[in-house]
């Protein structure tokens, strides 16, 4: 069995080791040592990243309680390691947060976590409650004011845990716990940060409802103040656009928002004006191609047509990169298909979809 340094000092970044075994698996090595500081991908969280002999470890996995590290090349004899600490780091201020988050859900709402995971692009808890706005605003207030009381986050094992009370997902006669102080005790076998203080920032980002109840997406640390960095620039750049405060930005939007939309309706209105002004009574066909309309202006354009017409109806509108086509001939829907790249369909005395190009003149 792998002897798991990461469980003894989190902060470490360089260590010695022998190897026990390498073989080759497809275009893998997958080479086991008697000692390891890589955390293998396990309970939601990303693996350690790093080398070994300076050699890229793309992967680490454990089986069997053995932990598996899989590079490009063979290794054999005595290896030293060295941990990508950044990423380390960053999984350990993120985990240490779960762990805080998940502890005061269980105290708040006496609900436990049913999933967790902190992959390189996106970390995420689950409840099994609907949240709303105010429980996850006041949530993430109680979550930064234990990162900010400094609280220590103890980890050890016990030799009898029959009077201990502690968050667990899986039955394990003898788990490795995780405490910080009137929070949380947590059973888990991952690098935590020695303080809260060391989560630095907690945010959450967004959230979604699921199956299981909700889903909240979070960052903490340097991608929490990555974060906020981002935000706050386009804040002000939107601000300056807008000849608006931050504090008066969201009103302001709303207030563009309002304009376009009251802007829109008038055009949609007076294109449906113009269109009246452009139908021929009682053609014996109308087959029309007109400028870019949406596609309610078109369609009232296209029943105006059809209304007035004793045949067939061809109404073509120009788009940005195609255009849109509705007929009531089956007839033509079918020739249109044989001709162009046709997407759409229909049924009985409607056809419409998308044309990737027509040949204008026939139109004039």
């Amino acid at each position: 069995m792998t002897l798991k340094l990461y469980e003894q000092e989190g902060y470490q970044t360089t260590f010695h080791a022998h190897v026990v075994s390498c073989i080759k698996k497809n275009e893998l090595y997958d080479i086991i040592l008697d000692q390891t500081l890589f955390f293998p991908e396990e309970g939601g969280q990303t693996c350690d990243k790093g080398t070994l002999n300076a050699i890229e470890v793309v992967d680490v996995q454990i089986i069997n309680d053995e932990i598996h590290h899989y590079t490009h090349s063979a290794l054999n004899g005595d290896v030293q390691g060295i941990i990508d600490w950044t990423h380390r780091y960053t999984n350990m201020q993120h985990h240490t947060g779960e762990h805080i988050l998940s502890g005061l859900m269980h105290k708040e709402f006496h609900v436990d976590n049913v999933g967790f995971h902190l992959g390189y692009n996106e970390i995420t808890a689950d409840y099994a409650m609907d949240l709303n706005n105010d429980q996850i605003k006041r949530i993430e207030a109680l979550v930064n004011s234990v990162i900010f009381s400094n609280k220590p986050v103890k980890t050890y094992y016990l030799e009898d845990y029959s009077n201990m009370e502690y968050r667990a997902k899986l039955d394990l006669a003898k788990p490795r716990l995780v405490e910080i102080e009137d929070v949380d005790l947590c059973a888990c076998c991952a690098p935590h940060v020695k303080s809260t203080i060391e989560v630095g920032l907690f945010k959450i980002v967004k959230s979604m409802k699921i199956k299981k109840g909700t889903r909240l997406f979070f960052l903490c640390g340097k991608l929490a103040y990555e974060d906020y960095v981002l935000k706050h620039d386009q804040s002000i750049q939107i601000s300056n656009q807008l000849s608006s405060s931050i504090e008066t930005l969201s009103s302001n939007v709303q207030r563009v928002l309002d304009e376009n939309y009251a802007l829109k309706q008038r055009i949609k209105q007076l294109n449906k004006e113009m269109v009246d002004h452009l139908i021929i009574e009682h053609k014996e066909n109308q087959i029309v191609l007109c400028d870019e309309f949406d596609r309610d202006t078109q369609l009232y354009y296209y029943n105006k047509l059809v209304s007035f017409s004793n045949n067939y109806v061809l109404l073509v509108s120009k788009q940005k990169d195609n255009y849109r086509f509705m007929t009531n001939s089956k007839d033509i829907f079918l020739q249109l298909k044989e001709k162009h790249q046709v997407r759409g369909g229909g049924k009985n005395d409607f056809f419409q979809g998308t044309l990737d190009t027509v040949n204008e003149q026939l139109f004039d």
